[in-house]
């Protein structure tokens, strides 16, 4: 999905069309440990940061059912032989 952010000093706006859940893991960090966070300049950082993290996890678990795939379907050995 889409997203688009506007920074205008110390004014953060995002505009999309459903609530991403990047925005609510964002969301439960502040209430956690709000303390990190000082402007809306951080605010971003840390939505790229954790936008970056969720990515690598996705391509890492792609990576890993390729890996299972691969596995199954050259783990066997070939024949060019009809079973008949």
């Amino acid at each position: 999905m889409a997203v688009a952010f506007v920074l205008s000093g110390d004014t953060l706006i995002s505009i999309h069309e459903e609530d991403l859940p990047i925005f609510r893991l964002l969301r439960m960090k502040l209430h956690a440990d709000a303390g990190e966070i000082l402007d809306a300049r951080d605010v971003l950082v840390d939505l790229y940061g954790m936008d970056i993290e969720f990515s690598a996890d996705t391509l890492e678990k792609v990576y890993a059912d390729l890996g299972s795939v691969s596995q199954k379907v050259l783990g066997s050995p070939l024949s060019d032989k009809q079973p008949w």
